[in-house]
């Protein structure tokens, strides 16, 4: 876990955990044995800091009481995120998150996490998920276009880079699904979340087939070989990715790769496990 992430535990739980410390030795004995700044171990037992929430997990692993935290922070950020959520559970919230993450929105080189939609279903979509999987946390909205761009602070960066995601652009560096992410995407109910914001995201409307960009004009990106897979773990066979138009941006030359069903009946399928899903969750299929 990150230095750079700082922590304001709960009351109750600060209470406990001294409690439970000082029985087990003295501040510095404690600062010692956990090879911590027993001056800084004082201020935060006397609440006059944050506490780094590595230290604080130490000093939890330590004593034993499951750390509770009033909000999280970076160290140059002031934006918290309150009740956060440290842990991220592998469960169908996060999974249509990362779907929604890595298809419509990034991580710019600040950390800060970005999300652009022109569907206001989505948009609120998001902040729900990020709200369920991640903790609250303030949330600003910019125009971008006929679409608008919702920003994150930097905390979430940092807890979402602790999962593997990288910062910047994901076409320059050919974003996946994270590898321990990807291992545990094995059933149904993880991998329809994700599929269903992947087409949502970037697919044609009304149509089984999407289309992503890869900076290498020889083979599709890894994220859409990445989507190809959880079709195929979700049982769909006519798959196929097909190379489309070439452009050329600062970086060089990139060419966008389409992924399409070709049987009927698959097309059906699919369009209505997207239709299913978000009528389930409230979406609006208008798009």
């Amino acid at each position: 876990m990150s230095d750079n992430i700082y922590a304001m535990a709960e009351d109750d739980f600060h209470t406990k955990l001294w409690k439970r410390l000082l029985k087990k030795g003295t501040v510095k004995q404690t600062a010692s044995r956990l090879k911590l700044s027993s001056r800084q171990l004082y201020r935060w037992k006397e609440g006059e800091a944050c506490y780094p929430l590595s230290a604080l997990i130490k000093l939890s692993n330590l004593a034993r009481p499951k750390p509770r935290f009033e909000y999280i922070r970076t160290q140059r950020d002031s934006e918290a995120l309150y009740q956060p959520k440290i842990e991220t559970k592998l469960n169908k919230e996060f999974t249509e998150f990362l779907g929604h993450l890595l298809h419509d929105g990034g991580i710019d080189k600040d950390w800060r996490v970005h999300y652009t939609s022109d569907e206001q279903s989505l948009l609120n979509r998001f902040q729900h998920l990020v709200e369920t999987c991640f903790g609250r946390t303030k949330v600003k909205s910019r125009p971008s276009g006929a679409a608008t761009t919702i920003y994150y602070p930097a905390i979430l960066g940092f807890l979402l880079r602790n999962l593997g995601l990288p910062k910047g652009s994901k076409v320059e560096s050919d974003t996946s699904i994270p590898k321990p992410i990807k291992a545990k995407l094995t059933t149904r109910k993880l991998i329809v979340p994700y599929v269903v914001a992947a087409f949502r995201c970037d697919g044609e409307s009304g149509r089984a087939r999407i289309a992503l960009a890869s900076k290498d004009v020889e083979k599709p990106s890894r994220l859409l070989r990445d989507l190809e897979e959880m079709l195929r773990r979700l049982g769909y066979k006519s798959l196929r990715i097909v190379p489309s138009m070439i452009y050329k941006t600062k970086q060089g030359l990139h060419r966008r790769w389409v992924l399409s069903l070709e049987d009927k009946q698959e097309k059906q399928s699919l369009l209505k496990l997207i239709q299913d899903y978000s009528s389930a969750n409230h979406l609006d299929l208008q798009s």
